[in-house]
């Protein structure tokens, strides 16, 4: 039954990626991903949860306006039936920017806050409740929290967002593939904002 499922997930998968201009690759380290010219950052990510053991499948790769862009699951090694753990979203920021992590306060999973960043106080109270945010420089962290983003961020899934050495990466926790395509949703309009807010 189990395999029954991940095998509709991945073919559900396969053609929602045939049907909006993505291209399903072998699986390969996230950081290795040809396309994404940023990818190599995702193996010093904090997002990346290279300490659980983990490894990366069902990955899609695209074009978007010029940068690369990847989504996968990531699924523990030693797992016995291999249940998803996660998915991600990964693409290049297109621009320059100091380290940051946007956390939903619930259900976005393990995350190590790397020593240099530092807690970025948010203006929006309702934000604050159900989001922290550190980064490497505060108050370039504060100039980014734009009234846009803190909109967006108020209607996402509960996921975690780190910015960095050129590269986004999106991450929920999810348990399943088959939400992808509304993680995907908030990535592009994360992308939208992101040169901005960035």
């Amino acid at each position: 039954m189990a395999t029954f499922g991940r095998s509709r997930a991945i073919t559900s998968m396969k053609r929602w990626a045939d049907a909006n201009g993505w291209s399903a690759i072998s699986s390969t380290p996230p950081e290795q991903v040809e396309g994404v010219q940023h990818a190599a950052a995702y193996a010093d990510a904090a997002l990346s949860m290279k300490g659980v053991g983990i490894t990366a499948s069902r990955m899609l790769t695209r074009q978007c306006g010029g940068r690369g862009a990847c989504v996968f699951t990531a699924t523990e090694v030693n797992m016995a039936h291999g249940h998803p753990q996660g998915t991600f979203v990964i693409f290049d920021a297109g621009v320059s920017a100091p380290g940051m992590l946007i956390v939903a306060r619930d259900g976005a999973g393990p995350v190590t806050v790397p020593p240099p960043m530092q807690e970025v106080t948010m203006n929006d109270a309702q934000c604050g409740q159900h989001w922290q945010v550190h980064a490497t420089d505060p108050s370039a962290g504060e100039a980014m929290l734009t009234a846009p983003l803190m909109q967006l961020l108020q209607l996402t899934p509960e996921c975690a967002i780190e910015c960095g050495a050129g590269l986004v990466i999106i991450r929920a926790m999810n348990g399943a593939m088959l939400e992808f395509e509304q993680l995907l949703e908030f990535a592009q309009a994360f992308a939208k904002i992101a040169p901005d807010a960035l």
